[in-house]
């Protein structure tokens, strides 16, 4: 049985640890020059100070997406609360039928956005993936283009 929750970043992180290393293996930007390394401890201060918003997809009980969002005022809209994405990613073995599982991620996303009262929620897709697609095709729109520089030697 495949099932969307809000969890705790605390009570999951070694099973988070375990995924993030196929989703940056599969979409990351430049994997040969960036090593995956997340800032556990910045995820666990925002989860205390309850900013921290954790979606995740289960089939059968095993972790096989979520989505990460930090939900807090904009610097230059403090007065609108909005969801900025960190990341999102459903695993390879559970994407077809329609994006099914990532419908069911998104719409437990958007219901826990409204209990809390969010107003804007902000995503994004790498460029060329299904992501893209995905997001369009439930009702997201494109506002603007994010460009990558390599200044690394």
């Amino acid at each position: 049985m495949i099932t969307a929750q809000t969890e705790l970043f605390s009570k999951i992180k070694p099973e988070m640890e375990a995924i993030f290393v196929k989703h940056h293996a599969e979409i990351g930007n430049f994997v040969d020059k960036m090593p995956l390394d997340p800032d556990y401890e910045n995820y666990l201060a925002m989860e205390r100070k309850g900013i921290l918003q954790i979606v995740t997809v289960r089939d059968d009980g095993k972790l096989v997406g979520y989505y990460v969002g930090i939900v807090t005022g904009g610097l230059h809209y403090r007065s609108t609360l909005t969801n900025k994405m960190d990341i999102f990613y459903v695993d390879k073995s559970s994407r077809g039928g329609g994006a099914a599982v990532g419908k069911l991620l998104f719409d437990h996303v958007l219901r826990e956005n409204l209990r809390r009262g969010v107003k804007f929620w902000r995503v994004g897709g790498k460029k060329g993936t299904p992501a893209v697609d995905f997001l369009q095709k439930i009702g997201f729109e494109p506002i603007e283009e994010h460009f990558a520089l390599w200044l690394g030697e």
